[in-house]
């Protein structure tokens, strides 16, 4: 008896799958098995992507909606954010690198009354340098620490 070819009998091409979870399915291309191109998919939790995919991972550039109403657009690797824009619930906004998941390296944050950071982000804090320039006209350009101001820097008050 010779050895089976299994690759035949897996997914290639465009499909969709519904998975036993309600709500959990993929749609669109297969390679091999795996989500592998453009697709869309629901996690069955109301979060929903659509974009590219590899080896069964959100892989390239995607748009990922949230269930609470965050909106993140960029791209990923091996199921990872990057790089890219996070709209949140509260209409601020986040464009910049990511690393596990949270604000990470450079970016700018743009907050619901129109004040501004702009600089290094470490596991989602303020951290290192960056300006912050509030909408009273205030700012802030200097050294970071955990979110907090710390260290070298110039603070200018509108008054």
């Amino acid at each position: 008896m010779g050895i089976r070819d299994r690759s035949a009998s897996m997914p290639d091409g465009f499909g969709r799958l519904e998975y036993d979870r309600a709500g959990r399915w993929y749609e669109g291309d297969w390679k091999h098995g795996r989500w592998t191109g453009q697709g869309k998919l629901s996690n069955g939790d109301g979060d929903f992507y659509e974009g590219g995919l590899k080896n069964d991972h959100k892989h390239g550039l995607g748009v990922m909606r949230f269930t609470d109403g965050r909106i993140f657009e960029g791209e990923y690797i091996n199921g990872q954010m990057i790089e890219g824009k996070m709209s949140y619930q509260d209409g601020s906004t986040y464009e910049g690198s990511w690393a596990d998941g949270m604000r990470h390296g450079r970016g700018k944050c743009v907050f619901t009354d129109q004040s501004v950071y702009e600089g290094d982000f470490r596991e989602g804090e303020f951290f290192g340098f960056g300006k912050m320039g509030w909408s009273d006209g205030g700012w802030y350009e200097g050294e970071w620490w955990n979110g907090e101001m710390h260290g070298r820097g110039k603070e200018i008050r509108p008054d």
